[in-house]
């Protein structure tokens, strides 16, 4: 489990829950991608898919650039949280939804529903994001690597010390980065985050 998906960011992720999911300590589920915003790397998006047991490097390229797809069934909850905390970080929206679900005819239907409902959400908008004050330590990059990764020419150096970064993201990663900015003393600023 990664070390970034503590109690607060789970909290984060489920923030716009689907409707149709069971209570989320029931069941097995499916992760599904419903987009990738134009900062997404597929091949970022591919290692993380790589990660996932079962999925051979050939069908991480492949499921990279496919949307509305099931990726991986069978997952547990603290499972299909980690992978889509994973792939927000790679600027990829994902949702799981129960197996059952994910293999009914009605998936056709239902799963590019979802994915109106859900890119519509603030949530997944597009925000303006500056990170200032990175820690120039390990932490620090471990921060850069989860949740710039690609975005390294975007960031400055200030007195040799500590890293800059201002760009466009997914308000939802904007949000869980927050969250982790304060804890390894960075600093986020969301533009119009209410």
């Amino acid at each position: 489990m990664s070390t970034w998906l503590d109690t607060e960011t789970k909290a984060l992720l489920q923030q716009v829950p689907p409707e149709k999911l069971a209570p989320p300590d029931t069941g097995k589920f499916t992760l599904v991608i419903l987009d990738r915003k134009r900062e997404a790397n597929w091949r970022r998006v591919a290692q993380v898919l790589m990660q996932i047991p079962g999925i051979s490097p050939m069908k991480a390229i492949l499921l990279s650039t496919c949307m509305l797809k099931p990726i991986v069934s069978g997952l547990s909850l603290p499972e299909a949280l980690l992978w889509q905390f994973e792939l927000i970080c790679c600027d990829a929206i994902s949702v799981f939804v129960r197996d059952e679900i994910a293999s009914s005819p009605d998936r056709e239907h239902y799963l590019p529903q979802l994915r109106g409902q859900l890119l519509g959400s603030p949530e997944f908008s597009s925000v303006q994001v500056t990170v200032s004050a990175i820690p120039d330590n390990e932490t620090g990059k471990r921060f850069v690597a989860q949740f710039l990764h690609g975005r390294e020419g975007m960031l400055y150096r200030l007195r040799g010390v500590r890293y800059t970064f201002s760009g466009d993201m997914i308000r939802k990663k904007a949000r869980i980065m927050a969250h982790w900015a304060d804890k390894i003393g960075a600093t986020v600023v969301i533009a119009d985050d209410n």
